[in-house]
C-alpha cells in the first residue's frame, strides 16, 4: 500500500466520549502539501469496529486511485459502538450519531486537508453500517453528496423487533417512536423533497437481498429513483470482501464520476 493508515481518537466536546476513528491517507497526501481531498466516511458493521475491514477498504480505494479510476481521496472509519445502528442510544451511553456529525467530521475537517463540502463528501457503510449510511444522508442530505450502502440492514420496525430485539431494548429503549423516527422508511417518506435529485443512491446486495429489495421499492415510491447501474445483485456473501470483488470496477467508477 502506497497511502497510510492512521489510529486516532479525539474527546467530544458535545458528549465528552472518547471517539476513536481511522484514517487512510493516499500517496499524494505527502507529495503535495497544497492539495485539499475529497473524503469517504466508512461505517462498520453490527459487533466491529473502526478498524474492521478497513485496511480492505483501503486497498480497495487505493487500487481505484492507481488505475486513474478515482482521484486520490482520504477515509475516515469511526467507531460505533458494535451495535448502535449509528443512531444516538436513547439514553445517552453511545451517541454514535453525533460523535459522527457534530465531533468527528469538523475535526477532520479542522485537522486534515480535506475539502469540507458536500459534493466531496461521501458516506458508505456495510451492513448496520449500510443502514447507518443511508439514515444519516436521509437526515442530512446537506453533507453528503453520495451515499454508498454495501448490504445494508435495511430494517423496518416489524424485522429490526424480530432480529435484533435486544439492541431494540439497549439502544432504542424498546421506544417504537423513537425507532420510527430514526428509521430509513421513516425518514425517506418525511424528507422526500429534501434528499429527492440531491443526493444519490448507489446500493450494493450480497446476502440481504430482501431487505434491500424492498426498500429500494420504497424509495421509488416516494419519487426517490435508483438506477439500475446504481443497484448491484451480486448474490454473494455478506462480507465486505465478497461485495467489492463481485463489484469489480463498477463501484469505483460510481465513486470517480461523483467526485469528477
Amino acid at each position: 500500500m502506497n497511502g497510510s493508515l492512521e489510529y486516532n481518537s479525539i474527546q467530544g466536546q458535545r458528549t465528552g466520549k472518547k471517539i476513536l476513528y481511522a484514517v487512510y491517507l493516499p500517496q499524494a497526501y505527502y507529495l503535495d502539501p497544497e492539495q485539499n481531498f475529497s473524503v469517504l466516511y466508512y461505517l462498520h458493521g453490527l459487533n466491529e469496529n473502526h478498524t474492521s475491514n478497513f485496511e480492505t477498504i483501503a486497498r480497495w480505494i487505493e487500487t481505484g486511485i492507481n488505475k486513474h479510476i478515482l482521484p486520490p481521496l482520504v477515509i475516515v472509519a469511526p467507531d460505533g459502538y458494535e451495535n448502535s445502528m449509528w443512531v444516538d442510544s436513547l439514553d445517552g451511553k453511545k451517541p454514535a450519531e453525533t460523535n459522527l456529525i457534530k465531533e468527528l467530521i469538523p475535526s477532520v475537517e479542522a485537522r486534515y486537508r480535506v475539502r469540507g463540502n458536500k459534493k466531496h463528501r461521501i458516506i458508505s457503510g456495510f451492513s448496520m453500517g449500510g443502514f447507518g449510511a443511508v439514515r444519516l444522508a436521509l437526515k442530512y442530505s446537506e453533507l453528503f453528496s453520495l451515499c454508498v450502502s454495501m448490504d445494508g440492514a435495511l430494517h423496518t420496525l416489524k424485522t429490526f423487533k424480530a432480529i435484533r430485539s435486544e439492541i431494540f431494548t439497549e439502544i432504542f429503549q424498546e421506544d417504537r417512536e423513537y425507532f420510527k423516527a430514526n428509521c430509513v422508511y421513516h425518514l425517506s417518506k418525511n424528507r422526500t423533497s429534501t434528499v429527492r435529485n440531491k443526493v444519490t443512491f448507489f446500493i450494493a446486495v450480497g446476502a440481504l437481498s430482501k431487505f434491500n429489495q424492498r426498500f429500494r421499492k420504497h424509495l421509488e415510491e416516494q419519487g426517490i429513483k435508483i438506477i439500475d447501474q446504481h443497484y448491484l445483485e451480486a448474490r454473494c456473501d455478506h462480507s465486505v470482501e465478497s461485495l467489492l470483488e463481485t463489484s469489480g470496477d463498477n463501484l469505483l467508477h460510481v465513486l470517480g464520476s461523483e467526485l469528477s
